[in-house]
């Protein structure tokens, strides 16, 4: 892939300069020194091989920059979904993390609408005059019903 800003293949001793960073006025030949990390297209990442993909010096920098590019902000929606789910069902810490993989997983609306149905689902049996003593495992089973492990839906 090739833009504007590149005389020369990368392969042939050239700077790859992605389109955005062209763009910005960015000079390529010194982005990696200067941040710590390489621009990674998506054209790389998703069907290359492992040369294309190279250890990231400050993945914190790299996901914000990442974050206010893709949503505006340095916003994770995802993180926020799963901190709903905590607060909601009394969840720990350790709750927190395996919820963050599923909705990873998942996807932020997926999980969401889980959430949704079993705050629902204990809005009716608190009604009824039943109450679950342990709200965050009953939540667990209904994601591994819905989301099981294998991917199997």
């Amino acid at each position: 892939m090739q833009n504007e800003t590149v005389s020369t293949p990368p392969s042939q001793g050239g700077v790859f300069c992605p389109p955005p960073l062209a763009r910005a006025g960015v000079d390529c030949r010194n982005y990696r020194r200067q941040t710590g990390y390489k621009y990674i297209s998506c054209s790389q990442t998703t069907g290359a091989g492992a040369h294309a993909r190279e250890a990231i010096a400050d993945r914190a920098a790299y996901f914000k920059a990442w974050r206010t590019a893709k949503w505006g902000g340095d916003f994770d929606p995802v993180a926020a979904v799963v901190d709903e789910a905590v607060a909601a069902f009394e969840g720990s810490p350790s709750d927190r993390r395996l919820w963050l993989k599923i909705a990873n997983r998942a996807g932020a609306d997926a999980f969401m609408d889980a959430v949704w149905q079993k705050a629902a689902e204990i809005r009716e049996d608190e009604a009824r005059g039943r109450s679950l003593r342990n709200k965050a495992a009953a939540f667990q089973k209904l994601l591994n019903r819905r989301f099981p492990k294998g991917g199997a839906q």
